[in-house]
């Protein structure tokens, strides 16, 4: 073999080793380029996800407190009754079988 025979084969071998190769290099950068686009889109959700929860915790820390705190207590306050006693309990004839008087325990 010649050497220029040997050199043009040589040639062509690399520019085919090149060309698939640039294939090869198009395809992974097609790739890491499509993954990278997959993880900026995760990202983003996962920071307009968390913009949202902080949003909403200030609208209800600052903007609704003074509601949520009225409410907040007309839950937690009790109206008591005063103290009201019972009639008594008489029989037929109006005498007293049973009256209500207040007693203390301790």
């Amino acid at each position: 073999m010649s050497d220029t025979h040997r050199n043009s084969r040589q040639f062509r071998d690399r520019q085919a080793l090149s060309a698939s190769n640039l294939q090869q290099r198009k395809s992974l950068l097609d790739r890491q380029a499509l993954t990278r686009t997959r993880l900026m889109v995760i990202w983003g959700g996962l920071a307009l996800g968390a913009l949202g929860l902080v949003a909403r915790l200030v609208w209800l820390q600052v903007i609704d407190a003074p509601n949520l705190q009225q409410l907040a207590r007309a839950q937690q306050s009790r109206i008591e009754r005063p103290f009201v006693p019972r009639r008594s309990i008489v029989d037929r004839t109006g005498d007293q079988l049973a009256i209500d008087r207040p007693s203390y325990t301790l």
